[in-house]
């Protein structure tokens, strides 16, 4: 449907409550096709608001915005009488002859600028204007913000239950070239009631916003919530008089009681940086992404299945004799599944970087110190105060991710806001700190399989360009 046939299907949606919707319908036959409106008509670029469509006993009345900069209110009336049913069952199918230069005039420039594949179809016309009718009037009990929300989904073309039962639904605004879509939620909330909700675009729709401050926050959170999740479980078990037994060996355990500096830097970079980018392209983006597509065309869903099976996969080739330690691995990389699926690749490396480098944080903490060369005491009581203030900053900027990730999340689902990408810029950047690690650090077989993965995803990007 094209952009005036939208915004003229949700005006008359609204004003088929001062009458029936056979008549309506019968009235936008008479001027049918619709074609759309150039800029005289409406504005070339700007916000239109449906808000929702105030109503004369003449006509509906349609607010488009001015031309000029910014966005006003400029009423766009259509005004005709409002015949009654016998009149409409008598009417002919042309406007009336006193009307015609009228029309003529109005419609004239659109029609030279419309291709005739543009012009909508005055039985879909109908069927939505049916069908908004029908919505709207189910809405306009529970508020003027129920109503809102539907014309925003009628608006955006969001009607999937309506298309599935047969019923013909609008399909968003415009055609190639010309698009639509929610303003950010800020601006919807800010707006005054009738400030405006959608937003039009010339040429192509704009990207959605990606950032690294977002992707830094999931990160956070899902490394936060399973080591929380394991520190209580571990807890827990130990009051109740279970022993760890653990069959997994840490790179730590050969350093000593005392490592140096450049020990604990290693480990923490290894820890850090090399394994969640091996093990997340290995695990997350290899296995359960392959596993996805797999699932999904079986119908057996994209997520719950690849993401268990890629989890249980992980848990045992990182603990396989504790029960305890089992169930809290097994979380964690569930949790890393979620990231991976919700937010991609990126995301999921932030929260397995973060969670490691949590865990040897103290490691460093105390090595850092101890190059100090205080005395012990000194040492110790620095080493708990640099790991309270960390911990306090930890907290603080949970709280902060929360937030931030809570006031994105409508425009997360409009979107307007998106995860970032992983690119092959991060891809190649990935391999060579693999091969770095592998070839200068130590051959560890995880970042040798994270290359080997990694290496057709980059040459397929490569020749496809």
């Amino acid at each position: 449907m094209t952009a005036p046939s939208r915004a003229l299907v949700a005006a008359l949606a609204a004003a088929l409550s001062l009458s029936s919707v056979q008549p309506a319908a019968a009235a936008i036959a008479r001027v049918a096709p619709i074609v759309p409106v150039n800029a005289v008509g409406m504005g070339a670029a700007g916000a239109v608001r449906v808000n929702p469509v105030s109503f004369t006993p003449s006509g509906p009345n349609l607010t488009a915005p001015s031309l000029s900069a910014g966005v006003r209110t400029a009423p766009l009336s259509f005004t005709a009488p409002v015949p009654t049913d016998s009149a409409f069952a008598a009417a002919p199918v042309a406007p009336a002859a006193a009307d015609a230069p009228r029309v003529a005039s109005v419609l004239a420039p659109a029609r030279a600028a419309a291709a005739p594949a543009d012009a909508a179809k005055p039985a879909t016309v109908i069927a939505g204007v049916e069908t908004a009718f029908t919505r709207l009037q189910g809405a306009k009990d529970n508020g003027p913000a129920a109503s809102a929300a539907v014309l925003d989904q009628l608006f955006e073309g969001f009607d999937r239950k309506a298309a599935a039962n047969d019923a013909p639904a609008p399909t968003g605004l415009g055609t190639e070239g010309r698009g639509a879509r929610l303003a950010p939620a800020a601006t919807r909330e800010a707006a005054p009631a009738n400030g405006p909700r959608w937003v039009l675009t010339e040429e192509k729709p704009s990207a959605p916003k990606t950032s690294w401050k977002r992707t830094a926050a999931v990160g956070y959170l899902a490394a936060v919530v399973p080591l929380v999740v394991t520190a209580v479980i571990v807890t827990a078990a130990s009051l109740l008089g279970h022993e760890l037994n653990p069959n997994y060996t840490s790179p730590a355990e050969g350093m000593g009681d005392t490592p140096s500096l450049l020990q604990a830097g290693m480990l923490f970079g290894a820890a850090a940086i090399l394994a969640p980018i091996a093990e997340e392209i290995v695990f997350r983006a290899g296995l359960q992404g392959g596993l996805a597509k797999l699932t999904k065309f079986m119908r057996l869903g994209s997520f719950w299945v690849p993401a268990a099976l890629v989890s249980l996969l992980f848990v045992a080739i990182h603990e396989t004799s504790d029960p305890v330690l089992i169930t809290t691995r097994f979380i964690h990389a569930m949790v890393l599944a979620w990231a991976f699926k919700k937010e991609g690749l990126l995301a999921s490396m932030a929260a397995h970087g973060i969670f490691n480098g949590l865990l040897t944080l103290p490691i460093l903490a105390a090595a850092g110190v101890g190059a100090l060369g205080l005395a012990p005491e000194a040492a110790g009581l620095m080493t708990l105060g640099v790991l309270g203030a960390a911990f306090v900053a930890g907290i603080v900027y949970a709280v902060k991710a929360v937030r931030y990730l809570l006031r994105q999340r409508a425009d997360r689902k409009s979107g307007a806001v998106a995860p970032k990408p992983f690119t092959p810029a991060h891809g190649w950047l990935a391999l060579v700190i693999m091969a770095a690690g592998f070839f200068l650090l130590m051959p560890n077989l995880y970042w040798l399989a994270g290359m080997i993965f990694i290496t057709p995803w980059l040459a397929y990007k490569f020749f496809t360009r």
